[in-house]
C-alpha cells in the first residue's frame, strides 16, 4: 500500500506544484505590466522584470492555500475521472487512508510554504525594494544581515529595524569629516519621526580624536534630519511582509517596553498558520472529490476551488481585520477562519458515503 500512498500524494504534490507555477506565470506577466508605468532613471525594463521576479515569492505565500486547493482538486479529480479512486477504494482503500496519502503530498507542500514564507518571500521582497529604489536614484540604501545602511553626504547611518508605524530600532550613525577620517559615533535604541522632527531614545554619543574618545549619554534627543520620511515607502517593514521569526523578537521588544503589540502578534499568527491553512484545504478537496466532483471535467473542479480559495482568502480577510475592532485575542482572530472552514470541510465529508 507504500506504492499506492505515493502515487496520490505525488498526484497531488504535481498537480499543486503545477497550479503554483501557471498562477507564479500569470502574476509575473500582469505584476510586470504594471510595473512598465513606473520606470524612471535606471530602472528599465530589465530592473522592472528582476523586480517582480523577487517579489513574487511573497506574493504567492498569502495565496498559498487556496492554490494548494486548486491543485488538489485538480490531481485527486484527475483519478476519480479516471476511476482510479474508484478501483482503490473496491480494493479496500479507506477514506482514511486515502485521507493520509493526500496528507503525505500536503506535509511537503506544507515544507515549501514554511521556506517561502519564512526565508525566501521577505528578503527577495525587502531586496526587490532595495533594488528599485537604488536604481531611481532615491537613496543610496544597502539590507545585509546587520541591518539597513543609508548613506546621506557624510554620513552613515545603520538600522536595525525599520517599521510600519514610523518608527526605527537600534539607530547607528557614523559622521566623518572632510578627510574621511571618523568624526562621531551616535547610538539610540529608537528613533520615532514626529512633526518636530525624529525623536530619539536612549542616545550615546562618541567624539573620537586622535588620543581619546569622549562620550556622553541622554535620555532623549530631537533631530531635524536622520532619514528622508518619503523613504518609508521602500524601506518599511511592513508586519506581514516579516518572517515569523523576526515578529517574534519584535513582539517580545514591544511587550518589554509597555509598548502596543497586537497587530505584531496577529501577523505573527497569521504567518504561523498559513502553512497550517495548506492542510485545511486539502480536507475541503476531498468531499468534492468523492461527491459529484468524480463526474465533473477539470473546469468544474477548477472553477469550484477558485471559489472556495476567494472564499476561504476574503473571510481571513474580514476576520483578521475585525478582531482588533471587536478586541479579539490575535490568536482567535488568525485560527477562526482556518477551524470554520475545517469543520465545514469535516461535515460535508462525514455525509459522503
Amino acid at each position: 500500500m507504500k506504492r499506492v500512498d505515493r502515487y496520490i500524494a505525488g498526484a497531488v504534490l504535481r498537480s499543486s506544484l503545477a497550479v503554483l507555477g501557471v498562477m507564479a506565470a500569470l502574476a509575473m506577466f500582469f505584476t510586470f505590466i504594471g510595473e512598465l508605468d513606473n520606470l524612471s532613471g535606471n530602472y528599465d525594463a530589465a530592473r522592472a522584470a528582476l523586480f517582480v521576479l523577487l517579489s513574487l515569492p511573497n506574493y504567492l505565500y498569502e495565496f498559498f492555500p487556496a492554490l494548494v486547493l486548486v491543485g488538489t482538486l485538480v490531481g485527486l479529480g484527475g483519478l476519480a475521472a479516471n476511476s482510479e479512486l474508484t478501483v482503490l477504494r473496491a480494493a479496500g482503500l479507506s477514506r482514511l487512508r486515502l485521507f493520509g496519502a493526500v496528507l503525505l503530498g500536503g506535509s511537503l507542500l506544507v515544507g515549501l510554504a514554511v521556506v517561502v514564507g519564512e526565508y525566501v518571500g521577505p528578503a527577495g521582497y525587502q531586496q526587490a525594494k532595495s533594488m528599485r529604489a537604488a536604481a531611481e536614484g532615491r537613496e543610496l540604501a544597502h539590507h545585509d544581515r546587520a541591518g539597513l545602511w543609508v548613506r546621506d553626504g557624510r554620513r552613515f547611518v545603520r538600522v536595525g529595524w525599520v517599521m510600519a508605524d514610523r518608527r526605527l530600532r537600534d539607530i547607528s550613525v557614523f559622521v566623518f569629516d572632510e578627510s574621511r577620517e571618523l568624526e562621531t559615533i551616535v547610538h539610540a535604541r529608537e528613533a520615532r519621526l514626529t512633526d518636530a522632527g525624529w525623536r530619539l531614545t536612549e542616545v550615546s554619543r562618541h567624539a573620537v580624536g586622535e588620543d581619546s574618545v569622549a562620550s556622553r549619554r541622554v535620555a532623549e534627543e530631537t533631530w531635524e534630519r536622520l532619514i528622508r520620511p518619503e523613504l518609508f515607502e521602500i524601506l518599511v517593514v511592513d508586519p506581514v511582509d516579516m518572517p515569523a521569526r523576526t515578529l517574534l523578537d519584535y513582539i517580545g521588544y514591544l511587550e518589554a517596553n509597555g509598548l502596543d503589540s497586537e497587530r505584531y502578534r496577529l501577523a505573527f499568527w497569521i504567518k504561523v498558520l498559513t502553512p497550517v491553512s495548506t492542510l485545511v484545504m486539502l480536507v475541503l478537496a476531498l468531499p468534492f472529490v468523492f461527491g459529484s466532483q468524480r463526474k465533473a471535467g477539470a473546469g468544474q473542479r477548477i472553477f469550484a476551488g477558485i471559489v472556495l480559495g476567494l472564499a476561504f482568502w476574503l473571510a481571513g480577510r474580514v476576520l483578521n481585520h475585525l478582531g482588533p475592532v471587536y478586541h479579539v485575542p490575535p490568536f482567535l482572530s488568525a485560527a477562526l477562519p482556518l477551524v470554520l472552514f475545517l469543520v465545514i470541510g469535516l461535515l460535508v465529508l462525514r455525509r459522503i458515503p
